[in-house]
């Protein structure tokens, strides 16, 4: 009877599990992405309800580009700092992974330390940096500075995209350690012992052995990160607020500003598909580019 029953009802067969989670995701992840595009066709601001929503098609695109024209500085500030802080938080996080992967005395209590920054919130860190080490008048960086040297540094102003990049990279390094010490962890120990028996010096066991197998790894790095740092906002907001000017504001932050400072619905979901869009291609041109860049290695090996 219980044969019989799976094959009358579809749901009772083993893939019909699967509905469940499957519904959930949908419900989670396509409906919002559908009710952002169904509202960047329509105008809607929230300080004039009696308006409604009415459609307007392309307009919203179109105003993008006419109204916002700092919309083009937010796009080229969000691929800086997408780029820039993935590449970056890559090669640290794997120096640190190859350096802690020798045994030394409190190793266990250096990893510890290392992982610390990914566990704070991001308007936390921009805080901590914000105020306590770069702040112009009680900040540690500025005080130091015109201490040793009479000149007063201001990062935030003199040096905005550079400040925010540093923090970034700070804050998500220990996240491509953690991936990358997984594949350090399953490097097969023997191979690279039969590799030092032959000869092999510690420059070129990293160069033939450990670097091509974290090759995976480097990539689930790049897609991760690329996915987590390009809709920065926390960082950004509690450092330079966007400023000066439009120097630090990518597009997390400009639809911030649409949505809670224009009251523009509609601008605020054709920023959030720009923004969507913007990360297909970053993460395409990312892989691409550490594939190449592996690519080369293995043919100069």
């Amino acid at each position: 009877m219980g044969m019989q029953t799976s094959k009358k009802n579809p749901a009772m067969r083993p893939r019909g599990l699967l509905f469940p989670a499957l519904g959930f995701l949908v419900s989670i992840t396509q409906v919002p992405f559908l009710v952002t595009i169904y509202l960047s066709i329509h105008h809607w601001n929230l300080l004039k309800p009696q308006e409604g929503r009415g459609y307007v098609g392309l307009q919203n695109f179109r105003d993008l580009t006419t109204i916002q024209p700092n919309v083009f500085l937010s796009v080229g500030n969000t691929l800086k700092l997408t780029i820039a802080t993935v590449l970056l938080s890559t090669l640290m996080g794997f120096l640190v992974a190859i350096w802690l992967n020798h045994s030394f005395p409190g190793r266990a209590f250096v990893r510890t330390v290392v992982i610390t920054p990914m566990l704070i919130m991001p308007v936390i860190v921009g805080e901590i940096w914000g105020r306590l080490f770069l702040d112009p008048g009680s900040g540690v960086i500025p005080w130091v500075t015109n201490s040793l040297f009479g000149y007063r540094l201001l990062p935030m102003s003199q040096f905005p995209m550079a400040t925010v990049i540093f923090i970034s990279v700070w804050e998500w390094t220990p996240f491509a350690y953690l991936i990358l010490t997984s594949g350090l962890n399953a490097l097969d120990s023997a191979t690279i012992e039969a590799a030092r028996v032959d000869g092999a010096r510690a420059r070129q066991v990293l160069r033939y052995i450990t670097i091509p197998h974290l090759t995976s790894y480097l990539n689930i790095t790049v897609l991760l990160g690329t996915v987590l740092i390009l809709p920065t906002f926390g960082v950004i907001y509690a450092t330079t607020a966007g400023g000066p000017g439009y120097a630090t504001t990518n597009l997390s932050l400009a639809v911030y500003q649409q949505l809670f400072l224009k009251y523009s619905v509609g601008g605020a979901s054709a920023l959030a598909l720009v923004n969507v869009v913007l990360v297909i291609f970053a993460m395409t041109g990312l892989v691409k580019l550490l594939g190449n860049l592996l690519v080369r290695n293995e043919v100069m090996s």
